[in-house]
C-alpha cells in the first residue's frame, strides 16, 4: 500500500502489510522538519491501527489500514498492484505425482485438500529436472516449492545436497524448525538425521565456530544467506565440495 503527500518534499509513505513495516521511500531527502511531522503521524498510523487490530480482529488488515490512512488530512489512499478481492484456491491431487511415495503421507497432511496447481506444476517441474521460477505472492505456498524437490532427493539419493539462500537470518531460522518438523514425519531421513544430527542445518555468522566443521561434514540441506556462501563457504570450497 502507498500512500502520497502533496509535498514534494516526501514521495511517499510506505507500508508494508506483509513485514508490518512503516517507512519512507526517498527518505534521503526529507528535510529535518517535514521528516519529523511525517514520523509522527507514521507513528499515530501505527497506534491505530493496532488498536482497530485488538477491538476487531476479524476485520481485514488491508481495509483496516486503508480506513486508518485514508481518515488523515491530506493523505491519499492507493494500492500497488491495484487492490483485488479474494479468489477460491485451485488445488490439485498428488496421486499422480513423482515424488518418493514415502513424502505423499507427509505432504497429505500439509496440504489435505490438494496442492495449489502453482506449487504443483512447479514441484513436478523440478522433479523433471527443469530450472524452475515460481513467482507468486505472500503466504501462497513457495517454501514447499522447494522444499518437497530437497527432501525428495534426499530419498532417492543418500549423497544428495542442496542449498537455500536466504536474504535474512530470521527467514533460515523459520525454514529450518520447519525442514527439521517435516523430516521427523519421513521415516526414513527421521533416521538418517539420528546419525548425521546437522543433515539440516544453518551456517552463518551465528553459527559456533566449534560447530562449523561437523555441519560442513555433515549438512546435506544447507541454510545460508549471500554473505556467508562467499565468505565462508565459496572461500574454502575444498572443504564443501559436495
Amino acid at each position: 500500500m502507498e500512500t502520497q503527500t502533496p509535498s514534494h518534499h516526501c514521495s511517499a509513505v510506505i507500508i508494508d502489510l506483509d513485514s508490518k513495516f512503516i517507512g519512507f521511500s526517498n527518505s534521503e531527502v526529507i528535510d529535518r522538519r517535514f521528516g519529523t511531522a511525517v514520523a509522527f503521524q507514521l507513528l499515530r498510523i501505527r497506534a491505530t491501527i493496532h488498536q482497530q487490530e485488538q477491538s476487531m480482529p476479524n476485520h481485514s488488515v488491508i481495509d483496516t489500514v486503508a480506513q486508518v490512512v485514508s481518515s488523515l488530512e491530506n493523505v491519499n489512499v492507493q494500492f500497488d498492484p491495484p487492490a483485488e478481492g479474494p479468489t477460491d484456491g485451485k488445488f490439485e491431487s498428488i496421486e499422480g505425482s513423482s515424488m518418493h511415495p514415502s513424502l505423499r503421507p507427509v505432504v497429505d497432511s500439509l496440504a489435505p485438500q490438494g496442492l495449489f496447481t502453482h506449487q504443483h506444476a512447479a514441484i513436478e517441474s523440478v522433479l523433471a529436472g527443469n530450472h524452475t521460477i515460481a513467482a507468486t505472492r505472500t503466504s501462497s505456498g513457495k517454501s514447499l516449492i522447494f522444499t518437497v524437490p530437497a527432501l525428495n532427493a534426499l530419498c532417492r539419493d543418500p549423497n544428495a545436497t542442496s542449498l537455500f539462500l536466504y536474504p535474512q537470518k530470521a527467514l533460515a531460522n523459520d525454514q529450518w524448525t520447519k525442514l527439521y518438523s517435516t523430516i521427523q514425519a519421513v521415516p526414513g531421513l527421521k533416521a538418517k538425521m539420528a546419525t548425521k544430527p546437522h543433515l539440516v542445518s544453518r551456517y552463518d555468522g551465528n553459527t559456533p565456530s566449534e560447530q562449523r566443521k561437523a555441519v560442513r561434514d555433515q549438512v546435506q540441506i544447507l541454510l545460508t544467506n549471500p554473505d556467508m556462501l562467499h565468505l565462508g563457504i565459496l572461500q574454502y570450497h575444498h572443504c564443501c565440495d559436495r
